[in-house]
């Protein structure tokens, strides 16, 4: 938003205008707004629909780079999720809503396209920095992997110290390349109501300006209309959504049409209400892994039953 709000870019950009890997049929017709709000045609994460033979687009790169040979040049990882992946896309765009982690990714190589800029570097630069969102960053310090939330029985804190002290020590060739961009950004419920406030306030909080007051209603009014939803054996007919922000209000919900939010693997949530002028986040820690509804709705719904 904010490149479109700087004049680099428009949401109506097709994504091969900017990435030349998607200047071919099926992918030429995929612009920056599809992806954002998960139309563009691509295929959903894996688990959004039942299929036993799908591989995921990290699980594809990651083998066609070890096939990669040195002689054939530098390892292009957009070419080979997108050359090698069934048809190439699941439908075609603006067809239905189906969640797209990968397309958040491809926005990240996006903006290091457009500007010249690290994505990591950008997004902290330009938004965390300006914010004083201390905890919030792509690179986990030692003392933020010791006030780590515990995800799963399996999840080791002496380990996240470990990989933390260890991270400018070891690199990944590949990985390095690629943008995290798809939930790579760690974070605190303190710091997500900061970036929640700003949107609540029209793009300035504490007298940072991050977004200007129409970029803002541009992302957070629906975007998309009458498009459905199957993903996790979801049917519903018209799936809500903003531009990068869940708009759902249907019956598992008790807080005010036109709330934005954002919620993370079950164990994280973002909402804000404008009528209720309200920002709320919040983690909830479990000892297995998976998805819990009750994570994200029933706290939410407990959290807005004491407004008066």
């Amino acid at each position: 938003m904010k490149l479109v709000e700087d004049g680099v870019t428009r949401f109506d950009v097709p994504v091969g205008e900017i990435l030349p890997q998607f200047n071919t049929p099926p992918f030429n017709g995929v612009t920056l707004f599809q992806l954002l709000t998960h139309t563009s045609g691509m295929h959903a994460d894996g688990g959004c629909f039942d299929n036993k033979y799908q591989k995921s687009y990290w699980d594809i790169v990651d083998i066609a780079y070890k096939l990669h040979k040195p002689e054939d040049g530098e390892f292009d990882w957009i070419a080979a999720a997108l050359g090698t992946i069934g048809s190439g896309l699941r439908v075609k765009p603006d067809t239905e809503w189906a969640y797209c982690s990968f397309g958040y990714v491809i926005l990240g190589a996006v903006i290091e396209k457009l500007t010249s800029i690290n994505a990591h570097k950008y997004i902290e630069d330009n938004i965390c920095k300006p914010l004083n969102m201390k905890d919030t960053s792509f690179n986990i310090t030692v003392d933020m992997a010791k006030r780590f939330i515990i995800t799963s029985l399996r999840d080791d804190i002496q380990k996240r110290i470990d990989d933390a002290l260890n991270s400018k020590k070891e690199t990944h060739l590949l990985w390095d390349k690629i943008p995290d961009t798809a939930g790579g950004l760690n974070s605190t419920p303190y710091d997500l109501v900061r970036f929640g406030n700003m949107m609540l306030a029209g793009g300035t909080f504490d007298g940072a300006r991050i977004l200007g007051r129409k970029a803002v209603e541009k992302m957070t009014a629906l975007a998309i209309h009458n498009l459905p939803d199957y993903c996790w054996k979801a049917n519903t007919p018209d799936r809500g959504y903003g531009v990068g922000f869940d708009m759902r209000n249907g019956p598992a919900f008790t807080h005010s049409q036109g709330t934005f939010m954002h919620e993370g693997w079950g164990y994280s949530s973002l909402y804000i209400d404008p009528k209720e002028q309200l920002t709320a986040a919040w983690f909830v820690p479990f000892a297995k892994d998976g998805w819990f509804s009750r994570a994200q709705y029933s706290v939410q719904n407990v959290i807005w039953s004491g407004l008066k």
